[in-house]
């Protein structure tokens, strides 16, 4: 299970950035954009598999016990869990449960990357970990890579225009722009 506990208040775009691409001058609408702005993020954000800005995740796994040896039971480890919504950042806090026992704290794992997909390996058996982490290229605007922000002053532009929902199929250069960044979701 994967749950966002916190997100960013800060948008990777201003407000200023999209009247100024859309030639506004007036605050009329000011509200209706800031919307836009959070749906067009959210959007690129969902599409790419990424957190864009700094945000907290908690990752809940369960583990069902494979056994190296069928007789002894002994587990297969390392239990690998995946941290999924890159570019990690740090893990805040990491509780293992074992069958029948109280929660403990995690303090012995190492995180590996599998391209931008961080990876962590546990040398306990565990039937659960709940993993809390921080995954976002920054706090601040400037820290996201300006073709993504490119995409989502687009993409404000589009829903603008528009008013109504598209494809994104019906626009392959927003897709491009972002198929650099765009991390395959594991099931």
């Amino acid at each position: 299970m994967l749950q966002k506990l916190i997100s960013s208040k800060i948008m990777p775009i201003t407000l200023a950035q999209v009247k100024s691409h859309l030639r506004l001058e007036h605050a009329d609408e000011d509200e209706y954009l800031g919307f836009l702005i959070q749906g067009a993020t959210e959007s690129v954000q969902h599409h790419m598999g990424r957190s864009l800005m700094m945000q907290t995740w908690q990752k809940v796994y369960y583990q069902e016990q494979s056994y190296s040896n069928q007789i002894s039971k002994q587990p297969i480890l390392p239990n690998l869990v995946s941290l999924p919504s890159p570019p990690f950042v740090k893990i805040t806090q990491m509780m293992g449960c074992k069958k029948g026992e109280v929660p403990q704290e995690i303090k012995h794992y190492r995180v590996k990357f599998r391209g931008d997909l961080a990876v962590v390996e546990i040398d306990q058996a565990f039937v659960k970990v709940d993993i809390i982490y921080e995954a976002g290229y920054g706090d601040r605007p400037e820290d996201i890579p300006a073709d993504i922000k490119q995409v989502i002053l687009q993409m404000v532009g589009l829903f603008y225009q528009k008013r109504q929902s598209f494809l994104l199929a019906d626009e392959p250069y927003l897709a491009s722009l972002m198929q650099p960044y765009r991390i395959l979701r594991q099931v």
